[in-house]
């Protein structure tokens, strides 16, 4: 797989002489043109049995003038269409008076771990074999001096193992420009040519109308990671049905750096897609195996370097009025904090009146929920295979042979490669569904294979990813955010498929849990593990870091079951003298969701924070209850989206649409936000913290929680605080402080509670006379 890097040793040096006017010497090889860079980089090019023909028009006003140019252009790994494992050819330009001199020099990119070096990217190194197999046909400069003109041709066949072959069809490329041979910034791209003989149309001659999706002038917060939702409703006005027959991005050119990758979902409306039609943070951080989200299906996945994605003849994702509403999901990522972003990025559809044959649909593949951030150990490993499964226990429920045109590998930055193979029932390789041998974060890709490839039901279905940690300086796990990985197949296929569960086939992954074992997901809905093959019972192969508070564990290192997924009855809190039988509290690592779109850790919330409480809802932190550190006793309640929440067992949650119970009365097949509850464990975790907000409610880690105990009813303890919160309404002030954050039983602490908060207000109030 690494044996087929481009480019020769030898360079070429040609002396032109300056002309003025363009006058291609292979015009009339030349079959078809893409424009790189609009005004600046355009490439023509062609080929016959043997050759492929190249002209390259390069555009200005600063580096051509300069003297000194440098245009790259590149074979790409196929798999990838990154500039790692790529063939380079770089065309080194320099003018003195009415000569120019251009050099061809012969290069390639070997796998270099995140974080890039040299020092912003792998650096495109010589070949250092064979003989040339770039040759120059023509260089010249206009009479304005600010465009080149650069004529090359190359042989189909790689000579060499440091080169790439050229094939007769769809090639992906990459190309970049600067003043020399170093760092290029952003001037750099991918993108695909066709060199075979006919070429297809975009959009489809079918296509009769367009509809954009665009975010509403989204001010992108300044912090590192964002996942922005916006709704978008499309009915038609004479109820009429239609297809959408090829998707592309449109993203906003200057904020090209920020928009890290989107996700187009088609939902059900509802009060989520409300909450959304302007674009703000996504509640709950994703649509995805969100149940409060009503999505049920994806469309369209984009991360630069994708094109856009034209579905075959004979399919079309449907828009109808029952199915006419989107929620557009993008992932900013700002690692500088930046502020002032303001981002009009979006889809464009391309839709025909006339129904194609076919309905087509869209399966995640994968750690599709990003469910190993709760293993136990969830940090990943330095060249070991993950392995995720869609077993045939889920695939034995389609009705029919599907078609799979199309499939979106996503991973993150520390991704080395990806893969999805098919097996067959009883586990013997049948093929490689997609690939990427060279994987690049900053270059992902959506292709549509040139023929489907036809799943049998009962087929299986294997998602696999290898990563380089090597040079992170922190331990590396799965999650949301631009420094955590994932593992995901966004795999095309038509016609669409309902299950017997009343789902579409949406979803076919696992949902690892705190004790290493699986829940499998088929459609939207749990799935019978398969455990007919013993391949399925090696699934982790490594436990992935110490990350979220899934990762806690009891004394003895393990988690601790407190009741069996079949269990009918609720478990009995048993509080432990060090955490305190009235607490009501998280640990360190759970987070929330402040009103900006911030992630923020428990230790890290302040008084004043203005945190989500609900689906649209957000409140201020007006005092803490605890506030501490140590290894204190936890329950887990994990559901089967891979969601969990770790808490204190008298804290009471919200479960069932709208239900409030302690923590520790919650049972498996309680529903919460974030899906089913599939197992309830007793774990231990770093910290106490107990936020009070000032409407009494809060959201962690995606799951609804009041801020009140089981020990003291709701009503008198709102009755208690109400003081509290008056004055911090009226004041902005905590006149609480500290006083909860020892160890101190509840029912002790009225009037010592009274005689502090009195002391505190007139404390408060004296210094504000003297300040003022």
């Amino acid at each position: 797989m690494h044996s087929r890097w481009l480019f020769a040793c030898v360079t070429i040096t040609c002396v032109c002489t300056l002309v003025l006017a363009q006058e291609w010497k292979n015009s009339d090889l030349y079959t078809a043109d893409t424009v790189f860079e609009q005004d600046v980089y355009t490439l023509r090019y062609g080929a016959d049995d043997s050759t492929a023909y190249f002209a390259i028009s390069f555009t200005h006003p600063d580096i051509v003038p300069s003297g000194s140019s440098m245009v790259g252009f590149g074979i790409a790994d196929p798999t990838a269409g990154s500039m790692t494992g790529a063939d380079i050819v770089t065309a080194e330009v320099s003018a003195d008076g009415e000569s120019v001199k251009c050099e061809l020099v012969d290069r390639y990119v070997p796998f270099v771990a995140y974080p890039l070096s040299e020092p912003q990217g792998p650096f495109p190194i010589e070949d250092t074999c064979g003989e040339s197999d770039w040759q120059l046909v023509s260089c010249e400069r206009d009479g304005d001096g600010t465009t080149l003109w650069i004529e090359m041709s190359r042989e189909l066949a790689a000579r060499d193992d440091q080169d790439r072959d050229i094939v007769k069809g769809m090639n992906r490329v990459i190309w970049a420009y600067g003043s020399q041979v170093s760092y290029h910034g952003s001037n750099r791209g991918s993108s695909s040519i066709d060199l075979g003989s006919s070429q297809r149309a975009f959009p489809p001659a079918d296509a009769d109308d367009t509809v954009e999706l665009l975010f509403d002038k989204y001010a992108v917060p300044s912090v590192v990671t964002t996942y922005a939702c916006q709704s978008f409703d499309v009915k038609d006005a004479n109820n009429a049905s239609r297809h959408i027959v090829a998707i592309e991005p449109a993203v906003q050119e200057e904020n090209m750096q920020y928009v890290h990758h989107f996700v187009l979902h088609v939902c059900r409306a509802g009060s989520y897609t409300t909450a959304h039609e302007t674009a703000r943070p996504c509640i709950g951080f994703s649509p995805t195996g969100n149940p409060e989200s009503g999505c049920y299906s994806v469309y369209y996945a984009w991360a630069r370097g994708i094109d856009a994605l034209s579905l075959p003849e004979e399919a079309g994702y449907l828009l109808h009025n029952a199915e006419s509403t989107f929620i557009l999901e993008i992932h900013y990522d700002n690692p500088e904090g930046e502020s002032g972003i303001v981002d009009s990025s979006g889809v464009r559809m391309h839709t025909t009146s006339q129904l194609r044959p076919n309905d087509a649909a869209t399966v995640v593949l994968g750690d599709g929920f990003v469910s190993r951030s709760q293993l136990a150990d969830p940090s990943i490993k330095t060249d070991v295979v993950y392995r995720h499964e869609c077993p045939s226990s889920c695939t034995s429920q389609l009705g029919q042979e599907l078609n799979m045109f199309a499939s979106f590998l996503h991973m993150h930055y520390y991704g080395k490669q990806i893969w999805t193979n098919v097996y067959d029932e009883g586990g013997e390789f049948v093929q490689t569904l997609n690939q990427v041998d060279h994987w690049d974060g900053g270059y992902q890709r959506f292709p549509v294979f040139s023929e489907p490839f036809k799943l049998q039901p009962g087929q299986q279905l294997e998602t696999s990813c290898v990563y380089d940690v090597s040079k992170a300086d922190k331990a590396v796990v799965p999650g949301p955010e631009s420094h955590n990985e994932m593992c995901m197949d966004f795999v095309a296929y038509y016609p669409r498929q309902m299950l017997a569960s009343g789902e579409f086939w949406s979803y076919c992954c696992p949902v690892f849990l705190e004790d290493g074992s699986e829940v499998g997901v088929c459609g939207l809905s749990p799935a019978a593990k398969d455990t007919e093959s013993d391949r399925f019972n090696q699934t982790v192969e490594v436990s992935f870091g110490q990350g979220k508070v899934c990762a806690a564990s009891s004394e003895d290192g393990a988690s601790e079951p407190v009741q069996d997924q079949e269990a009918d009855e609720g478990i009995e809190p048993t509080p432990e003298p060090s955490a305190g039988s009235g607490d009501v509290c998280f640990p360190a690592s759970a987070t929330v969701q402040t009103h900006d779109g911030a992630v923020v850790r428990m230790d890290r919330l302040k008084v004043g924070d203005r945190v989500r409480t609900g689906a649209a809802t957000y409140s201020d932190v007006h005092m803490f209850g605890h506030a501490k550190d140590g290894g204190l006793p936890f329950l887990n309640i994990s559901t089967h989206c891979g969601a969990c929440l770790v808490v204190s067992a008298n804290h009471i949650i919200e479960v069932n649409g709208g239900e409030l119970k302690s923590a520790g009365s919650v049972k498996v097949g309680d529903r919460t936000e974030r899906g089913m509850v599939v197992s309830v464990s007793r774990v231990r975790a770093q910290g106490l913290y107990h936020p009070h907000t000032v409407d009494g409610m809060i959201v962690v880690d995606g799951f609804r929680a009041t801020t009140y105990t089981s020990v003291m009813p709701m009503s008198v303890a709102r009755v208690l605080l109400y003081p509290v919160q008056l004055v911090y309404r009226m004041c902005g002030v905590n006149v609480v402080g500290s006083f909860f954050h020892e160890d101190r039983a509840y029912l002790l602490k009225g009037p010592r509670l009274a005689k502090h908060v009195v002391k505190n207000l007139l404390q408060r109030l004296v210094r504000s006379n003297l300040s003022g």
